[in-house]
């Protein structure tokens, strides 16, 4: 069965969208760093928004993201994503898929 995300779209859909993606798998305990123009989806794994806004001695979780989840959208997180001192820190081995935000946006702007 597909994850949550990709049950909205038809599958001609997700045939185009496997066309414009990249599969990066990231391992436990690694930083996730996105390009400015790049956003991921969440496959599998787990994913803490650690924020060090108020202390950089001692951050907190921010956001959670799971399977299905989408990071590097500021319209879609709250501009946690991309906040000068919030970083995506993996909890467990991850798969993930990186895609351009444009594209990101558009499938968005498809969902509503």
């Amino acid at each position: 069965s597909k994850l949550r995300f990709f049950n909205r779209f038809p599958n001609e859909s997700l045939e185009l969208l496997v066309k414009k993606v990249t599969l990066k798998k990231l391992k436990k305990g690694e930083v996730l760093y996105l390009n400015k123009d790049e956003a991921v989806i969440v496959l599998t794994g787990k994913i803490h928004m650690m924020s060090y806004k108020n202390d950089l001695m001692c951050p907190h979780v921010s956001r959670l993201y799971h399977p299905g989840d989408i990071i590097g959208l500021p319209a879609i997180d709250d501009g946690w994503s991309t906040a000068e001192h919030s970083w995506p820190f993996t909890m467990e081995d991850c798969d993930l898929f990186f895609i351009s935000q444009n594209y990101m946006s558009f499938l968005w702007d498809q969902m509503k």
